[in-house]
């Protein structure tokens, strides 16, 4: 279904911004785009692969009951929904964690046309960002605040996803699982760009990012 396409696939830490520019490189570049977890909800309400519902609300409630081939279910269930065919480029956000979810995307894309775009962000940024983004409890909207007693005033909660344990969890997670496969892809001749995340406005990231896939797919940049 997508072959021959130029896949860009999003690997993050928390709080790297990395769902803010991935809209902006699918708009930039005229691109179709699927976010693992809004592709999960379309499951779990039988929008797509109804079939797979019950998983799906395994997948959301307990992950780690879920083994490697229900995983690959779900993984594929995502990807194999009519998308954008007109499209000649991809983008996955919150797709590809560990090495079992990389080889699927190497079967189904070819690793040839998958290109990985890590946005960088240190440890100590990743707490101090999670430390001014709260969530408006009844709407779940997010908000980016300075001080504590602002959230307060507005009966605002930091997000769960956000608490220090959790990010410390997440850390551990990419450090172990994520960067060692990154890494292989980038010694096996696989595209990897670096994006620095760590520029205060999301503007300065998006020239940043911009400007190094120019030098690496010129031609996407030529008419």
């Amino acid at each position: 279904m997508w072959n021959n396409k130029n896949v860009f696939v999003c690997v993050w830490l928390p709080c790297s911004g990395k769902w803010t520019q991935s809209r902006i490189l699918a708009e930039s570049l005229e691109a179709g785009r699927i976010e693992s977890w809004a592709r999960l909800d379309m499951i779990l309400i039988g929008e797509i692969h109804p079939e797979l519902s019950d998983l799906a609300q395994r997948v959301r409630n307990t992950p780690n009951t879920i083994n490697q081939t229900e995983s690959e279910l779900i993984e594929r269930a995502k990807l194999g929904w009519e998308y954008s065919e007109d499209s000649d480029v991809l983008i996955l956000d919150w797709f590809w964690r560990r090495l079992n979810t990389y080889e699927l995307l190497c079967d189904i894309f070819g690793k040839e046309f998958l290109t990985f775009m890590h946005f960088h962000i240190t440890a100590k940024t990743m707490y101090k960002r999670a430390q001014t983004r709260w969530i408006d409890p009844q709407t779940r909207q997010s908000y980016t605040l300075s001080w504590p007693s602002e959230a307060n005033q507005l009966w605002f909660v930091q997000r769960e996803s956000d608490q220090p344990e959790i990010l410390w969890y997440r850390l551990r997670w990419f450090k172990n699982r994520t960067l060692p496969v990154l890494e292989a892809h980038r010694e096996s001749w696989g595209r990897v760009i670096e994006v620095n995340a760590g520029h205060p406005t999301i503007e300065a990231v998006t020239i940043d990012m911009m400007a190094k896939l120019r030098k690496v797919f010129p031609e996407m940049f030529s008419v």
